[in-house]
């Protein structure tokens, strides 16, 4: 059994006991209250010659020792052999007559009991005979008693009193200790049986849960299977797009595999999210894309461009951006292709966004671009050392890049500088920024370095 089915099972214990105690006490007091009820309305039969023969007693007034004496002979003479004693209460709480001679003419409290016959109700209850006025009862060996009240009327209805009788409870309490043990037995039964329904559903759907959640796993393992090949056909169509591109320039090879790394290396240093990393090598490999519609005789031109030449070949961050905003979940990879030639200080283009404007991923891409084409031959110029490129980094730092996205290629190329760096980025490329690390750490503290 898993744990939450124990948990469920002991839980659910407690719950089912908590409501058959509570349901079986409400049971047994009804039941009590019910036959106490059946025993007063018997009694009241029991007594009814009694009854009638002291309603023609005048009772408003204490009665002489002669009219006590033929009272008590005609309560004794009708009292049944299961009532014990009787008493005859006024409505002031006083005892007008009892078969107890000793406490006639006292009066005592009016208790609840007394107070409902006198209110012309037939009322019973146990007693356990601690009141001052049993001492009688107690004398006869009583422990507790069925008090049962009754109203007396006088020929007209009223009532002038209130009758009460005594009865040994013993029998009616075995009675009903073997009535609640019956309902005990019966609501145990019944609840272990339901506690038992309750744990075999619980277990079946257990059961049924778990085999769902495997039938999940296995259809979550064939979707992700499903993602990682479309994501795998995405990213190979995007590198085919861009192979496209390098193939119009032969003194390109390898750059978007350099940029893509140097991107990627520098977004996990700055911290980005992994959506927002996979946005960035995405947009890396496709920053060139609008290249494809720029004309072989600009884009392979030996010469500086003209105005109108330069005018169309800026023109490639735009097209690039309508080419890949197509297409269905590249929206961060578009914005990175339309900005990434924006400049930190607002010169750049298309829409000349400056600093904290330019997204995050387009300002990565800026350096990575930048450094990847100042250190490969182009048909306009030689490649510049590695150390060279990144001093003039750091010198562009705040002008024309990021300063923080500068400082993330510097620190990602140190880190990676010994380790297993990505086979796209030089070895040299390591070195150099290994040498300007060590070369930082030997210079004076005053000044920023580039």
């Amino acid at each position: 059994m898993v744990r939450w089915e124990m948990r469920f099972a002991l839980v659910s214990l407690v719950i089912v006991a908590l409501l058959g105690w509570v349901v079986q006490s409400a049971l047994a007091r009804f039941v009590t209250d019910r036959v106490l009820d059946w025993q007063a309305r018997e009694t009241a039969d029991d007594l009814r010659n009694v009854r009638q023969a002291v309603a023609l007693v005048d009772w408003t007034h204490p009665l002489s020792p002669a009219e006590l004496a033929a009272v008590d002979g005609v309560v004794r003479q009708n009292l049944p052999h299961q009532v014990l004693l009787v008493k005859i209460w006024s409505p002031q709480g006083q005892v007008l007559y009892s078969t107890e001679p000793q406490i006639i003419g006292r009066s005592f409290e009016v208790e609840a009991g007394l107070a409902a016959a006198l209110a012309g109700r037939v009322s019973a209850d146990v007693s356990d005979l601690t009141r001052s006025e049993n001492a009688e009862e107690r004398a006869l060996g009583l422990t507790k008693a069925l008090e049962v009240y009754l109203p007396v009327k006088d020929a007209g209805g009223r009532v002038v009193g209130a009758f009460e009788s005594y009865r040994d409870a013993a029998p009616l309490f075995k009675e009903l200790a073997a009535l609640r043990r019956f309902l005990v037995m019966v609501f145990i039964g019944a609840l272990s049986a339901l506690w038992l329904a309750l744990l075999l559903l619980a277990h079946g759907m257990s059961e049924r849960l778990r085999r769902q959640h495997a039938e999940l796993g296995l259809l979550n393992e064939a979707l992700q299977r499903a993602v990682h090949r479309v994501e795998d056909t995405l990213h190979g169509a995007l590198r085919a797009l861009a192979d496209a591109v390098e193939a119009k320039d032969e003194y390109v090879g390898g750059h978007v595999e350099r940029v893509a790394a140097y991107a990627e290396l520098m977004a996990e240093e700055m911290g980005l999210s992994p959506a927002e990393r996979e946005d960035v090598v995405r947009g890396a490999i496709l920053h060139d894309i609008g290249k494809v519609a720029i004309p072989d005789h600009i884009l392979g031109k030996p010469g500086p461009l003209t105005d109108e030449e330069r005018a169309v070949m800026q023109t490639h961050a735009a097209r690039g951006e309508a080419i890949v905003s197509r297409v269905p979940g590249l929206e961060g990879a578009a914005a990175i292709v339309r900005h990434h030639h924006e400049r930190w200080d607002g010169r750049g283009y298309p829409d000349g966004l400056a600093g904290e404007r330019i997204p995050v991923g387009a300002r990565i891409v800026a350096v990575a671009d930048a450094f990847d084409a100042m250190t490969t031959d182009r048909v306009y110029r030689r490649a510049l050392p590695y150390t060279a490129a990144l001093r003039e980094l750091g010198v562009q730092a705040g002008r024309q890049f990021a300063p923080d996205a500068v400082d993330a290629l510097r620190r990602a190329l140190q880190r990676m500088a010994g380790g297993a760096a990505p086979a796209a980025i030089p070895a040299a490329a390591l070195e150099a920024a290994a040498a300007a690390g060590e070369a930082a750490g030997r210079a004076p503290a005053a000044g920023q370095g580039a």
